[in-house]
């Protein structure tokens, strides 16, 4: 008889919140929060699935991790190449400022596409130059490997790019393109290039390619 009565005392323990949330909300309300909920949270939440993720998370080399930049914090295209300049000398062809603000505008914004064409664009126009000093020519390419961190074709490439490096150290960039067939050539020399910049992987040169190796590989003279 005791037995019986610590499981009633137990049974209204538990149900007498459920009946104070059906006199509260009313029946329509207390099947969404009693059985609604939870029926949709079992239902997106795969447990299989989760395991995996986790697990390919654990095993995968990753690209490592950039900060996002405040706006604040980027450099200004613009004034960061002229900083410094010789006095009245202009470096900068006369419609690449304007130009500048609509690259920072899409940065800002998150148009990488836009700023990436556009940063491209003018490193090809002082490349070939010789009227343009070495310091320019560094400073811009400072500015590209700071964009080239934050860019998302950057990430997308490298999470693929690194981990096949990482499995065939040597491996030519040549020979690379076609593991990466979503990206165009141009595109993934662009990420290589700035990889080897930010020392995620090292490029030597061979031949008319690059050997792509691992970072912290030691390269020899």
């Amino acid at each position: 008889m005791a037995k019986i009565q610590i499981w009633l005392i137990i049974m209204a323990i538990v149900v007498a919140p459920f009946v104070l949330l059906w006199q509260e909300v009313g029946p329509v309300w207390f099947l969404v929060i009693v059985v609604g909920i939870p029926v949709l949270v079992a239902v997106r939440w795969n447990p299989q699935k989760a395991f995996e993720k986790a697990r390919a998370a654990k095993n995968q080399p990753t690209v490592p991790v950039v900060a996002e930049k405040s706006p604040s914090s980027e450099r200004k295209i613009e004034t960061y190449i002229r900083h410094d300049a010789e006095q009245g000398v202009d470096y900068i062809e006369t419609d690449w400022p304007a130009q500048f603000r609509q690259i920072e505008q899409a940065r800002a914004e998150k148009d990488f596409d836009f700023a990436r064409l556009w940063l491209q664009k003018f490193a090809y126009t002082i490349t070939g130059k010789a009227d343009v000093p070495q310091e320019i020519k560094d400073r811009f390419k400072r500015v590209m490997t700071d964009f080239a961190e934050e860019d998302p074709l950057y990430r997308e490439v490298m999470a693929i790019a690194l981990p096949y490096i990482l499995a065939n150290p040597g491996t030519l960039q040549s020979k690379i393109y076609g593991h990466l067939p979503h990206w165009s050539e141009e595109e993934v020399r662009y990420v290589l290039y700035f990889a080897n910049e930010l020392g995620h992987i090292h490029r030597r040169k061979k031949g008319r390619s690059y050997e792509l190796l691992p970072p912290g590989a030691v390269i020899d003279a």
